[in-house]
């Protein structure tokens, strides 16, 4: 399995975060990913047939590599509300793989979200 750092996944992400009712709303999270990936890797040397054909360790032959992936993580943020209807959002999560300790890998997101029915929240009142 390779690493956040080296590859894509897709697959499917839940998680429950709790965080202040705030403009600027810290917050923290627990989450599973479940999901895989697959890339291209170079079999020439490796001693296999890539394609059925009967010929083994063609010059510049490649196969896919395709990988399942799976993890918990925790995650730390913040939330920015810009307006009523709009927030950033700023976020950092450690996973932990169901691969060996060095697959495990931190993942940082950034994201702008355009709400639909959010109550604006006003500063309190002196």
């Amino acid at each position: 399995m390779g690493t956040g750092a080296e590859n894509w996944f897709a697959g499917l992400d839940v998680g429950l975060r709790a965080q202040s009712p705030a403009c600027l709303a810290p917050f923290a999270g627990i989450g599973i990913f479940s999901g895989g990936n697959t890339k291209r890797i170079r079999v020439t040397g490796a001693g296999i047939d890539t394609d059925d054909d009967g010929s083994v360790d063609e010059m510049g032959k490649r196969k896919d590599d395709l990988n399942f992936a799976a993890s918990i993580y925790a995650e730390v943020g913040v939330h920015f509300c810009i307006n009523c209807s709009t927030r950033l959002t700023a976020s950092a999560q450690y996973h932990v793989t169901t691969e060996e300790r060095d697959a495990d890998f931190r993942f940082f997101g950034f994201s702008l979200s355009f709400l639909n029915e959010v109550e604006c929240w006003e500063p309190l009142e002196k």
